[in-house]
Parts: C-alpha cells; sequence; structure tokens
C-alpha cells in the first residue's frame, strides 16, 4: 500500500471518528484493517425494512451498512452492503448497491458517504425516477405524505478541518500522489506527471481517463494501461517492465511512465531477493521482501502466498523451538532439545531463537561434562566441598547427569563426615595417650589449634570466594556448617549464610517486580500474580510478605474490574459467549466485587442461551452429531447447573450418550489411523480391519469412500515417485522432462505435490532457458553468422521463452540488430508481395501496412514501387478474371499465368510495360525473357508473330496495359527491319519495322510447346 493512500484512509478515519464521537444517532460499531478499510456502522433512527415472507413493509430503528474500500478508493466509490436490510427506492433488493456512484468524486469521504447513507434510511433523500427497487418505489408512491420519516439532522456538529490541511486531501485519479494540480474534463484529479501529449494529435491526456485523446491515441493509451494493469495484476514484472519501455517510446515524455518503470525494476529487485531467500530457506527475509513490495503497491494473489507460505514455515518452526524447551523445561532432556533446535535450523535456516538455544544448550552440555569431570577429580583428591559444589552445578546445567552427580554427592558427602569424624577420634587418642602433656601444654596448644582452624577457615574462605555464584556458594558454606562442630567459625559461615540469601531474595525480588511490572503494563494479570506467588514459594519467611501480598491483592482487583469489563462488553454478542463469559468470571472471582451484578446479567441471559442451546442441540441431533450434543449439554449444565432445565437437558445428555457410540468407535478409528502417520497403507488397512469387525456399521459408505481416496493417493504417489525418479534422472531431455511434470500436474491439479511439480518445472524451465539462452548468445557473438540468422534465433527464444528470463537481455540484443531486422523484414514482406500464390489483395495489405508502419524507412520507396505495380497488376488481374469468365474458360488464369486451352500455350498475364513501367529496344527482348522468372517458371520466352497473332487478331483479345502499340515478337531479323505485331480494338497485324521507326515496345511473354 501506497503511502499516499495509507494516509488517505487514514484522514477518512479521523473525521469520521471526531464526527460520530457523541453521536447519538450514528455509531462506528467495527473497523478492519490498519489503517481501516472497512467499516460497521450502525444507525439509530427510524427507516422501513421488508420482510419478503410475509410481504409486509414495517418500521424499525436499527441499521447496519458494511462499508469497504477497495484498492481503487479514492478513484472508484466505497462499496456498501446492508447487513439488515433498507427498503428504499434507490438501494436494490439484493442489499448490493454502490455508495453515490452517479455523482462519485475523489474529493469525498467516507464521512460524506455515512452521512449520504443516512439521510436516504430516513427518506430524506430519495429518486422515485430511477428506481432500483420497484416494490420500494411503489410503497414510497404510495406513502410519500409521510416522508421524511425521520427529519433530525443526525451531524448537526460537524467536525471542523485540521488545521492546515485540506478537506480532504485531493490525490492524483492516475498516481494517487498528492495536491494534484488541476483536472481533465472528466473531473479526475491528476498532476503533471501524468499527462501526456498525444503524437497524433495536439491534445494533452490525462491517463486516468485517456480523457481529449483522438480514436488512434485514446486506444494507444487505453491498450498501454490495461497490459500494465494486467501484468501487475498478474505478478509478470518481466511483462510489465516490457509494456513499459513500449509505452515510453510512444509517449516519451511522460514522467510517471518513467516512476512507473523504476518501480517495475525495485520490484524485479525485491523478487529476485525472494528467490535467492527462497533457494536458501531464508524465510524472515522473505516476508521481510513481500513487506518492503507491499510498500511499493505490489500486491497480488502469487505474493500473498509467498508471504502466507513463508509465514506458515516460520511458524512450524516456532512449533518445532517450542517443543525443545519442553524438552529442556519439562522432560529435563537437553540432546532432544537440540535434536528439535537442529531440525528448526533446517527449516527455517535463520531462525535466531533457534540457533540461540542451540549454541546455549550444548554450551550448558559441555559445561555439565566439564563440571562433573572436575567433580570427579577433586573427589579422587579428596577435595570433598569443591567436588559436592561442580557436581551440583553439573547437575543444574543438564538433569541427564542427575544419577552421577547425585552418587557423587552423596559419597562425597559421607567422606566429608567421615573426615571429620577421624580427625576427632585422632585428636581423643592423642588427650587419653598423653593428659599429661595436654595439661601442661594445654596453652600452647589451644593457641596452636585456633591458628589451625583460623587457618583451615581462611582456606575454606577463599574457596567459597572461588565459586562463581551465591547459590553455590551458600551450598558449600551449609556443607562446612554441617560438617563441623559449633564454634565462631560456624557462626560466621552461617551469619554468610544469611547474608548472601538476603541478597538472593533481594535480587529476585526485584527481578519479580520489574517482571511483574511489564506483566500489568501488557495486562496480563495472571502472569503478574504468578511471578509474585512463584516469589513467595521460592522465599516464604521473607520479609516482603505483606507488601507482595498487598500487591497481589490489588492485582485482584485489577483482574475483577477488567474480567467484570469484558464482560459487561459483550452485550451483542451471543447469549452463549456471554453465559459462559459471567460463569467464567464468578469462578474466578469467588469473592469478587461485581458478583452480584453478574448473576443478574446471568440470570437476564439465561432465557435467551437455552433458546439458542435448544437450536443447537437440534442441528446436532439432525446431523447425528452425537458427540457434540453431549459437549453441549455438559456445557450448558456447566454454566447453569441449577436452573430450571437442569432436569431437561439431563434427559437430553442421555439421549445423546445412548447414540455416542458409533461416534465413539469411529474417534477410536481416527486415532488408530492418526497414529499410522503418513502411512497410507497402513491405513487402508486399519479401515478395511474396521469394515471387517463392523460389517454392519453405519460408517461403511464413508469408509468405503476414505478407502477409495486412499487408492488414488497411493495410486498419485506412485506416479509421482515414477515422475520425480524420471525428472531427476540427467539422462533425459529437459523439454521431455518439463512436459512429464505438466502432465503430473494435469492429472493431479490438486495432489499432494502439485506446488513441489509446479516449482520444479519453473526451476526446469530457467533451466532450458539459461541453455537456450546461451546458445543464443554463441551464436550471436559469432560473426559468420548472418543477421538475419541471428534475428530468426532471437526471436525463435523470445517465442519459446516460458519464464520470461532473458526476455529483456534478448529485446536489448534485438535493438541492436535494428538495422538488420529492417533488412531482414523488408526481405520478408518483398518475398511475400512476390508469392504469385498469395492472393492479390492479400498482398496488398501486406506492403500497404508495411508502408504505413514504415513511412520514412529505408526500404519505404521499394515497397511503395512495388505497391504501385501490384495494383497494377491486380487492375489488370480483374481484366483476366472477367476475360476468362467470358470465353467460357477457353483461357484459364492461375497464379499469374493465362492458359490458352486451344494452344495450350502459357502467357505472362503482364507485360513487360505493366511490370516495369517502361518500354525498351528489340535488342534488349531477350535479356529481359531470360530474367524473367515468374509463376515458378524460368523458361520464358518471345512469342513468334503468329502467337502474338493468335490472341490479338481475333476476339478475344488479351488484355493489354501497354502504351505503345507493338509487341516484340521472335520472327528473323533483316537489316534494320524487325518483327513487330500491331495491336488495338480491331485486332492485330504484323510486319516487319524498321527499328529506328519503331521506337521501343514491350514484351508479353510465353512459354509452352
Amino acid at each position: 500500500m501506497s503511502d499516499q493512500r495509507k494516509k488517505r484512509l487514514k484522514n477518512d478515519h479521523e473525521r469520521l471518528v471526531a464526527a460520530l464521537e457523541g453521536n447519538d444517532f450514528v455509531e462506528l460499531l467495527e473497523t478492519k484493517g490498519d489503517p481501516p478499510n472497512q467499516y460497521t456502522i450502525v444507525y439509530k433512527f427510524k427507516g422501513a425494512t421488508f420482510d419478503p415472507s410475509t410481504g409486509e413493509t414495517s418500521y424499525t430503528t436499527h441499521h447496519e451498512i458494511e462499508i469497504t474500500l477497495f484498492r481503487e478508493y479514492p478513484t472508484d466509490p466505497p462499496y456498501c452492503k446492508s447487513q439488515t436490510g433498507i427498503f428504499h427506492p434507490n438501494i436494490s433488493a439484493s442489499e448490493l448497491w454502490i455508495a453515490d456512484e452517479g455523482s462519485w468524486s475523489p474529493s469525498k469521504t467516507v464521512l460524506d458517504v455515512v452521512k449520504q447513507v443516512g439521510r436516504m434510511i430516513s427518506y430524506q433523500d430519495y429518486d422515485l425516477g430511477s428506481p432500483l427497487n420497484e416494490e420500494a418505489a411503489k410503497w414510497a408512491k404510495e406513502n410519500e405524505s409521510a416522508f421524511p420519516l425521520d427529519s433530525t439532522d443526525f451531524f448537526a456538529r460537524d467536525v471542523a478541518e485540521p488545521e492546515g490541511e485540506a478537506r480532504p486531501e485531493a490525490l492524483c485519479t492516475y498516481c494517487l500522489e498528492p495536491n494534484p494540480s488541476g483536472v481533465c474534463s472528466n473531473d479526475h484529479p491528476t498532476c503533471d506527471d501524468c499527462l501526456a501529449p498525444c503524437k497524433h494529435c495536439d491534445n494533452t491526456v490525462c491517463l486516468a481517463c485517456a480523457d481529449g485523446l483522438c480514436s488512434e491515441g485514446r486506444e494507444k493509451v487505453e491498450a498501454y494501461r490495461s497490459e500494465i494493469d494486467a501484468a501487475m495484476n498478474q505478478g509478470n514484472i518481466g511483462q510489465a517492465e516490457k509494456v513499459l519501455k513500449n509505452a515510453l517510446r510512444d509517449l516519451p515524455d511522460v514522467p510517471i511512465l518513467t516512476k512507473n518503470l523504476e518501480k517495475v525494476e525495485k520490484i524485479k529487485e525485491h523478487m529476485g531477493h525472494i528467490k535467492e531467500f527462497a533457494k536458501s530457506r531464508c524465510f524472515h527475509g522473505i516476508v521481510a521482501e513481500c513487506k518492503k513490495l507491499e510498500e511499493l503497491g505490489f500486491e497480488n494473489q502469487t505474493l500473498a502466498n509467498i508471504e502466507s507460505k513463508a509465514s506458515e514455515k516460520l511458524s512450524e518452526a516456532d512449533v518445532v523451538v517450542a517443543r525443545g524447551r519442553e524438552e529442556i523445561e519439562a522432560k529435563g532432556n537437553p540432546e532432544g532439545a537440540c535434536k528439535y533446535f537442529s531440525k528448526a535450523l533446517q527449516m527455517v535456516q535463520d531462525h535466531p531463537d533457534a540457533l540461540t538455544l542451540l549454541k546455549q544448550t550444548k554450551s550448558n552440555m559441555d559445561k555439565a561434562k566439564q563440571d562433573m569431570e572436575s567433580a570427579q577429580r577433586k573427589f579422587a583428591q579428596g577435595q570433598y566441598g569443591p567436588a559436592i559444589i561442580d557436581a551440583k552445578h553439573a547437575l543444574s546445567m543438564d538433569p541427564r547427569w542427575a544419577s552421577k552427580a547425585e552418587e557423587l554427592i552423596e559419597t562425597a558427602s559421607h567422606h566429608l563426615s567421615a573426615k571429620q569424624r577421624k580427625k576427632k577420634k585422632l585428636i581423643a587418642a592423642i588427650l587419653a595417650a598423653g593428659v599429661a602433656l595436654i595439661l601442661v601444654t594445654a596453652a600452647g596448644f589451644y593457641v596452636f589449634e585456633q591458628r589451625r582452624l583460623n587457618s583451615e577457615y581462611q582456606s575454606f574462605l577463599q574457596e567459597v570466594e572461588n565459586v562463581p555464584f551465591d547459590e553455590g556458594k551458600v551450598e558449600l558454606l551449609k556443607v562446612y556448617v554441617l560438617s563441623n562442630k559449633a564454634n565462631k567459625h560456624t557462626k560466621d559461615a552461617q551469619n554468610r549464610i544469611n547474608g548472601i540469601n538476603a541478597n538472593i531474595e533481594e535480587h529476585n525480588l526485584e527481578t519479580a517486580k520489574r517482571d511483574a511490572g511489564m506483566m500489568l503494563e501488557k495486562k496480563d494479570y495472571e502472569k503478574a500474580e504468578a511471578i509474585y506467588q512463584e516469589f513467595l514459594s521460592q522465599h516464604p519467611d521473607t520479609i516482603h510478605a505483606n507488601e507482595l501480598n498487598r500487591n497481589i491483592s490489588e492485582i485482584r482487583d485489577l483482574m475483577d474490574e477488567n474480567d467484570y469489563g469484558a464482560a459487561v462488553s459483550l452485550s451483542k454478542s451471543d447469549p452463549k459467549t456471554r453465559v459462559s463469559t459471567y460463569r467464567s468470571y464468578l469462578d474466578k472471582h469467588p469473592e469478587g466485587k461485581h458478583r452480584e451484578e453478574v448473576n443478574e446479567l446471568m440470570q437476564q441471559t439465561s432465557g435467551a442461551y437455552y433458546e439458542q442451546f435448544k437450536q443447537e442441540i437440534t442441528h446436532l441431533k439432525a446431523n447425528g452429531n452425537w458427540l457434540n450434543c453431549v459437549e453441549t449439554c455438559d456445557e450448558f449444565d456447566k454454566n447453569l447447573a441449577k436452573s430450571q432445565w437442569a432436569d431437561e437437558v439431563k434427559i437430553l445428555r442421555a439421549e445423546c450418550q445412548k447414540n455416542r457410540t458409533e461416534d465413539e468407535l469411529l474417534a477410536g478409528l481416527i486415532a488408530e489411523v492418526e497414529a499410522k502417520g503418513t502411512d497410507d497403507e497402513a491405513v487402508k488397512q486399519v479401515y478395511l480391519s474396521y469394515l471387517k469387525d463392523h460389517p454392519d456399521s453405519s460408517l461403511e459408505t464413508e469408509i468405503r469412500k476414505r478407502v477409495a481416496a486412499l487408492d488414488e493417493k497411493i495410486r498419485a504417489e506412485k506416479d509421482w515417485d515414477e515422475t520425480i525418479a524420471y525428472v531427476v534422472s540427467e539422462k533425459n531431455k529437459l523439454d521431455q522432462r518439463i512436459s512429464r511434470l505438466k502432465k503430473y500436474v494435469a492429472q493431479n491439479p490438486s495432489g499432494e505435490h502439485s506446488k513441489e511439480a509446479t516449482d520444479k518445472i519453473k526451476e526446469l524451465e530457467e533451466r532450458r532457458d539459461d541453455v537456450m539462452w546461451e546458445g543464443v548468445v554463441l551464436a550471436y557473438d559469432n560473426s559468420k553468422i548472418p543477421p538475419e540468422r541471428k534475428v530468426a534465433l532471437l526471436e525463435a527464444f523470445m517465442e519459446k521463452n516460458a519464464t520470461g528470463k532473458h526476455l529483456s537481455d534478448a529485446e536489448e540484443k534485438l535493438k541492436g540488430l535494428e538495422g538488420e531486422l529492417g533488412k531482414a523484414a523488408w526481405k520478408r514482406i518483398a518475398s511475400y508481395a512476390d508469392n504469385q500464390s498469395i492472393s492479390m489483395p492479400d498482398r496488398i495489405k501486406k506492403l500497404t501496412s508495411y508502408v504505413n508502419q514504415n513511412p520514412s524507412g529505408k526500404y519505404s520507396q521499394y515497397a511503395q514501387t512495388r505497391l504501385r505495380k501490384l495494383r497494377r497488376f491486380q487492375v489488370e488481374e480483374g481484366k483476366i478474371r472477367r476475360l476468362a469468365a467470358q470465353t467460357g474458360n477457353a483461357f484459364t488464369y492461375r497464379n499469374g499465368i493465362i492458359t490458352d486451352k486451344r494452344t495450350h500455350l502459357m502467357w505472362c498475364a503482364f507485360d513487360s510495360y505493366l511490370d516495369l513501367q517502361k518500354c525498351f529496344k528489340h535488342e534488349s527482348t531477350a535479356q529481359y525473357v531470360r530474367r524473367l522468372n515468374y509463376g515458378g517458371y524460368t523458361d520464358w520466352r518471345l512469342p513468334s508473330e503468329a502467337e502474338v497473332q493468335l490472341v490479338y487478331k481475333n476476339k478475344p483479345f488479351l488484355p493489354t496495359a501497354t502504351d505503345g502499340e507493338w509487341y516484340w515478337t521472335s520472327g528473323p531479323r533483316s537489316g534494320r527491319m524487325v518483327p513487330v505485331v500491331f495491336t488495338d480494338k480491331r485486332g492485330g497485324s504484323s510486319s516487319a519495322k524498321i527499328e529506328a521507326d519503331v521506337g521501343c515496345g514491350s514484351v508479353r511473354a510465353v512459354r509452352g510447346p
């Protein structure tokens, strides 16, 4: 969508919203699109409606209108559809109509349409002269005295124009650029870029409507415009580019065409990027390029399909990534998660989350392995405390080490305790053996022991400091406290534990508040409460418990208000949705502030819900959908368990449950089928086994259909396997492989592999076109090949080129051969004009067309000469055909040759003067007939005197167009005397004349016996 169109749609929306603010008669119910291009408007005043079942007209104060702004808006008017039915003379009975089509102008807005529709509904505006609904017109004539039905000025408070803006912003009809400089005679706003001088007259043309053009110029502009639009709508960018270039040759001074060509070139560039991204499975790139194309205003179904497929691939990859997360978070299986992340990267090469998670998970697995190996080494060295810390860290990074880590932790803890016990026993033995010595040296030993304990504790604290995370430090300090007798060091260790835990708690509290705040901004109250509850579960003795409980209470109040607001806003929804929402509120908020109001709403809606429930049950029973029938009863019972209809619903449920057996069997069958996955043969056997086990099943007909469909699918799959095996074999020719694929697509237009086959066809056609183009380029660069042959090769390539690839290159090369093309074209025209097997009118038409298309061309003079000659021949040919008819076919005429059945002589239908427009001397006659190649014969000769006299002495005479009176003959020459035959209307005579006296004459060539 162009920026100008977005701005126009946005301005229309803002004006409409401002105008309807506080309006009690007209309401904007719903919009779609961003900016909106579809509106649902509700009118709340008196209007007429018609019931076709009863034939009665009545009044209503509720009218819904849907207004849609298609791509051509504002050039074309909005499309309006009545959702409730409006009985009005100027609104069609089918309820589909165009608002104000006759007087529509691009300067009007959606607000203008809304106003006019309101005037029509209230019968403030109607026209009985040209009705669209005859019934409504008849009714209006009978009740015209009661009009208008409502005379209120529904827009008494009109909206003020935004400062500094025109109302509304005018757009050029053709290019949608703002602030056009003028209008054409059809009131289309136009800018200078979209006005073009006509080459065929002196007028200036509006490209939007071709107004002001002569007929020839109009046809040319409209043809270009329709070709460009058709090519763009079909996504054929190469064709659009070709047409634009042709248009620029005819209309070189039109800036908008140049801009459109630049736009097409940008579109080609983005389409090329999409192809590259598709080859590398870079679907994020495809979506981004599709968005860029949409910004350029290039939108068609093909592009939408490409973007949809890319988005689907991204969504599929997201699902796989989510399963990988689940493998880690729920199952503790990082190795399985890596498989999912790798699969996602195979599906979408540039998936950022999959790549990050894959790297992070593998890093955690490697770190866990390293920590476990470190724990085992430290355990072997007797460093039981550090070994425990490493093992616990390995376990937190990769749960697969659980058994080994837990075993090592248990063993290390046992050894740590044993070491302390051994130390105590050793001290006791020493005391028992040397009480006296101890007593003597008690003071010294106490000092030594304290220093040793201090030293050990300081070493231990150094180990604690080396642990990189607080949780590990706490675990190590706890081990020290449990492993040593209470003293000042264990007390200090406990204090350190308390301090670290306090820091952890404060950090977790800040994180919880931040995360909960983010959820509150998004109005995701449940997640916000869950964050606080999780913190309280982790820190049950926290001093912040009261504060957090207050926060939770406030969040619940917000949830209460939010859920109540959502429930109240559903006043226009169906009863079932409303009752389900009310029940959800009551279950979710047992102490809610609005329970009384919601219970009241529940009571008000329950009757309508019951009526809707009965309709659904009736429909489900009629269709034998017993499973949904039971579920619908259960849903009603859940929503209105203690209602007056509870017993009736239970009876209905029992009836539906009784009839569920077949549905449950079908559900079991479906589950078994789904378990077989894509194995069609296995699925088929499941169906056949079911029919064997249940011969009286009512599902037999449906299952037989599915089996038949599976047989067809299996056949199609086999056909595809054979087709793709043939296609991938380089032994087969490209054309044969393409033909095989096209045959497959024709036989399986909606098959599973049709899309893949179509893509493969495009790929092979591109490859074939590349090979063809390489051959053409080699021939083009070969100086030994004549230009005519090069032109033929290029034209043949352009004709056979299926994908349009290299088309512009071929056109450039053809353009480089314009001189040779002109010569070759003239040769073809000349050959066509000289071909006696082609009718004279067709040859003259061909030459005339060539002269008109090339009035100043290099060969135009030659063409005009031949054209004049053919026209002379055409006149003479008419005489000859009349002669043949008059003589009862004594003379016949074919391919420019007259055959005399009396003598079997074949005469050239046209004499030398008619052919050359000049006469010549006798000495040149032999050379003339020797060079004559006519009617497919080259053995023409001069006739004898007798032969000439035979066709000119007595009737019927052969026609003659010579301006002279003499035909040269082959009679014997005597000195300066030469034989000639005199011809006139009375007959022919021959005599020998002095050549100088005769001057120059003509030849009537003959062949035959």
